[in-house]
């Protein structure tokens, strides 16, 4: 089965989010990845891309069934 491995997306007041909450979160992501902190821009960002596709693959299976599929993989 394949998953989706990034996601783009639009946040709003993103430079709060990057600069206040993501600092923040940073050991939370750590954690998640199993990845000492702290950590480099490039692991936060890798990081976030990662559980933002996990997430959305996880609510789209649950959510979009039948006629309401909105990714199929071949």
């Amino acid at each position: 089965m394949k998953m989706l491995t990034k996601y783009d997306a639009t946040i709003r007041r993103a430079d709060w989010f990057f600069d206040v909450l993501l600092n923040e979160l940073s050991p939370l992501l750590a954690l998640a990845a199993n990845i000492t902190a702290p950590l480099t821009a490039t692991q936060l960002n890798d990081i976030l891309l990662s559980l933002s596709a996990q997430s959305v693959c996880t609510i789209h299976e649950e959510y979009c069934l039948g006629d309401n599929v909105q990714v199929e993989f071949h």
